[in-house]
């Protein structure tokens, strides 16, 4: 039996899917580890194909948000947009304003640049319109300004049964015509009730339902700075998440975790944008972090990860990590099977794997601020790229400017994919 003193488990997806994050749990729990033969075992299973790289990102410096755009954060139903009601007729999925205004704000950045944007941009749009789920995926499907494509086409291009939230929005641009749907989903029940993005004397209060265990939260505070937030427990499935920010802050996400159902490890199913400052900017400014040379694929990516994150903990003055290269075999053989794991909606599966990345060290006695990150980032967009991704959740701020946090195992596909885990020394410790 392996006991986990503070473990989570992080995940950073890029374009087309979620960005979302989960702070190590508190407090302790026993948690089964899966054996070294049923890891090997999992590692000999046959694999699909991997599934596409997402398209590469675009990155700009600057960005303006067209709008409208939210001052509360709040479900509400898309209002009088056909598109978005004739992709949701079919399966009952129920209207989102917050995904359309998504949509609406992707699509005038795909039609002025031919492409998705990067990570960091593609996240302040979805929080800027108040999207607080990190569970969507988006579509979309351009044509010619001269050709009307069937309806039923363009539709059936972009519909998704999954989810149960969409929202969508229509334009054009210099002769080329675009739709953009967006679809969201929440998972364990989460509901959060209305947040206002302007915060009250530096405090943000999240309060709401959820059917299993809310058991942290963290929010961004400054360019690289993080806190923990304090969760009360209320009556019944209520609870309430208080965080402090930073008042000088112009904006701030704050993320909240959920244990799953007989699960171990938690998994950020709230991510909120809110303003400290209460200026409710609508200007994208991106954050820089040197170098944006394209990296060559016959680099040693492992090293240059460790090196970029080195650099930052080196400005926080913290000590540097160290490449936990012997780890790195299984890190290589479990990672593809957690990535289909996960891809095919089987968490369970995936948690388990998890644990097992998470013990590699040690089959047996105690981790220590363990977490599992999934980290998305491009080849093309050099060192600063990989930063802006790494320090985009303040979960993965928490966990990588800690000093107590020492050692790194990393694994890259051929796509320039990358995934990590950290460890403290305690996780050598036996019982």
């Amino acid at each position: 039996m392996l006991r986990l003193a503070r473990a989570g488990a992080a995940l950073v997806a890029l374009l087309g899917a979620a960005v979302a994050c989960a702070e190590p749990v508190g407090g302790s729990m026993d948690a089964e580890v899966p054996s070294a033969r049923e890891l090997a075992a999992i590692a000999r299973e046959p694999l699909g194909d991997p599934p596409p790289p997402p398209p590469p990102g675009v990155h700009v410096e600057r960005w303006v948000l067209a709008g409208p755009l939210p001052d509360t954060i709040v479900d509400r139903p898309a209002a009088g947009d056909e598109l978005t009601r004739a992709l949701a007729d079919p399966s009952g999925q129920a209207t989102s304003a917050s995904l359309a205004c998504a949509a609406r704000e992707l699509g005038r950045f795909l039609l002025e640049h031919g492409g998705p944007p990067t990570g960091p941009l593609m996240d302040f749009m979805v929080v800027r319109c108040g999207v607080a789920s990190p569970d969507f995926r988006w579509a979309a499907r351009g044509w010619p300004a001269g050709s009307t494509p069937a309806r039923d086409e363009v539709i059936a291009a972009m519909r998704s049964d999954g989810p149960e939230f969409v929202g969508a929005w229509a334009g054009s641009r210099d002769g080329m015509q675009l739709a953009v749907a967006f679809h969201g989903s929440k998972r364990l029940g989460l509901e959060l009730d209305p947040v206002s993005m302007r915060v009250a004397h530096g405090r943000v209060v999240l309060r709401g339902r959820a059917e299993h265990q809310v058991i942290s939260g963290a929010v961004t505070r400054a360019e690289l700075g993080a806190a923990s937030c304090r969760v009360l427990a209320t009556d019944g499935e209520r609870f309430e998440l208080v965080c402090e920010t930073n008042p000088r802050d112009a904006g701030a996400i704050v993320e909240l975790s959920v244990v799953p159902p007989g699960g171990q490890l938690g998994e950020a199913l709230a991510r909120v944008w809110v303003s400290p400052d209460g200026s409710l900017p609508r200007v994208f400014e991106a954050r820089s972090f040197g170098d944006r040379t394209p990296l060559r694929p016959d680099e040693d990516l492992r090293a240059v990860v460790v090196d970029a994150i080195n650099a930052v903990r080196a400005r926080a003055g913290v000590g540097p990590l160290v490449l936990a290269v012997a780890l790195n075999e299984r890190f290589d053989a479990l990672l593809p099977h957690y990535v289909a794991a996960r891809a095919r909606g089987d968490f369970e599966r995936a948690e388990r794997i998890t644990l097992g990345l998470l013990a590699s060290w040690e089959p047996t006695g105690e981790i220590a601020n363990t977490t599992f990150n999934r980290l998305g980032f491009e080849l093309g967009q050099g060192r600063a790229g990989i930063l802006e991704l790494l320090f985009l959740s303040p979960s993965s701020r928490l966990v990588l400017l800690d000093p107590a946090v020492e050692q790194v195992a990393i694994s890259v596909d051929g796509h320039g994919r990358g995934y990590s885990s950290t460890w403290t020394p305690s996780l050598q410790t036996s019982e």
